[in-house]
């Protein structure tokens, strides 16, 4: 651990590890553009989990861009991060930080407390987080318990995350220089777009970043699947050596996810700016349908938890006969607050598009149910809506 005292509960790398002899060990031939490194499986946020073939080529070209343009090349940054080392994110960011020896924190799940512990005691240069990590950095009590001197850096992912909520951080991370964003998805190697490590991400709170260099990325009409141009919204497609070598077992699926000039179909609503940054909306099957109109979810989410008594929040359609789907929020309260249905409903009725109000109302919940990379399942909290209406029937 860079020669730092280890702790009596740590173990050593070295001893996680069999010590092999070199004439026990051959190495077999490899064709890196085809053969298979990793099967990883997609997030099922959205249905069954999918397995993810990525290549030797895939691999390395994921490492070699995610190299830092600052931090990594100094001789000592650490690095904390929970995100799961069987998902695309913390696999490629965990070897990536192995590779140039970099020294890293690792927790297998987010422990708030801990976790702050962690930052204050390894003096943490670089975060690696989710967007429900960025809500408690700007919400929690807790921070303001710890010393956050050290972070000069967080990253993103996984998720889109809310210009509010990065301000909230960056004013609680006195010596963070920005809250960076990646764009990409386990069938990408990971990330697709990067936001670049310089002043300028800064004035861009939100976005993804430009492509990466080698990756094609394009927007498209939903419908017509005719390209777009800056600032009208569709879905984003990737192309270049990012992109998966397939979905094992699985030919309709492979054949649906690419389209006639052999894109990746992402599935995600999002734009591109004239600068040539990407901005991610929502999941195209996650949006709500209101009377003919399109409501991301993530856009309402933000503006249910700029409430200074909302800790977490998920939003959902539910269905109705008429509107098509009513957007609904499921509410977690900070400790220590009391809220109404009506109190949330008062408080972002100015702040909501028509077509976004909270017309199918506030449930609140002891907690918002995410898969371990940090998305919100969606389709559990669907679920659990239409229980509520069956009930009620």
């Amino acid at each position: 651990m860079n020669g730092q005292p280890i702790d009596s509960d740590t173990i050593p790398f070295n001893n996680l590890y069999v010590k092999v002899e070199s004439q026990g060990f051959e190495t077999g031939d490899v064709q890196g553009a085809i053969d298979t490194l990793y099967l990883l499986y997609s997030s099922g946020t959205t249905g069954l989990p999918k397995g993810v073939m990525l290549t030797h080529l895939n691999s390395l070209y994921a490492a070699s861009n995610l190299m830092s343009d600052s931090l990594e090349s100094r001789s000592r940054t650490c690095y904390l991060t929970v995100v799961p080392w069987y998902h695309a994110y913390g696999l490629m960011t965990t070897i990536n930080n192995l590779i140039n020896g970099k020294m890293i924190v690792y927790f297998p799940g987010f422990f708030p407390e801990k976790y702050l512990q962690a930052i204050e005691k390894y003096k943490v240069n670089v975060l690696f987080t989710v967007p429900p990590m960025m809500i408690f950095f700007a919400k929690s009590p807790l921070v303001e318990k710890y010393d956050m001197s050290s972070v000069k850096q967080a990253w993103c992912a996984a998720a889109p995350l809310s210009t509010d909520t990065i301000r909230q951080v960056l004013r609680r991370l006195p010596n963070c220089k920005g809250i960076l964003q990646a764009y990409g998805m386990t069938e990408t190697s990971t990330a697709a777009t990067k936001d670049p490590e310089d002043n300028a991400t800064i004035h861009k709170p939100g976005s993804g970043g430009p492509p990466l260099p080698g990756v094609s990325v394009k927007v498209v009409d939903v419908k017509t699947r005719k390209r777009l141009g800056p600032l009208e919204t569709g879905e984003i497609c990737i192309k270049g050596p990012v992109v998966m070598k397939g979905y094992l077992g699985n030919e309709a699926a492979n054949h649906d996810i690419m389209d006639d000039e052999g894109f990746l179909k992402t599935g995600d609503i999002g734009y591109y700016d004239h600068d040539g940054y990407f901005f991610i909306v929502e999941r195209i099957k996650e949006l709500i349908k209101y009377k003919g109109n399109q409501v991301p979810p993530a856009a309402v989410e933000g503006v249910v938890l700029q409430h200074p008594g909302v800790a977490e929040c998920g939003v959902v359609g539910k269905p109705d006969e008429e509107a098509g789907e009513l957007p609904t929020a499921f509410v977690v309260l900070k400790p220590g607050y009391k809220l109404s249905e009506k109190e949330i409903l008062d408080f972002t009725a100015t702040r909501l598009s028509r077509a976004s109000q909270l017309r199918g109302g506030v449930i609140f919940v002891n907690e918002i149910p995410k898969n371990p990379s940090g998305k919100i399942l969606r389709r559990v909290l669907k679920q659990t809506l239409q229980k509520k209406m069956k009930n009620k029937l």
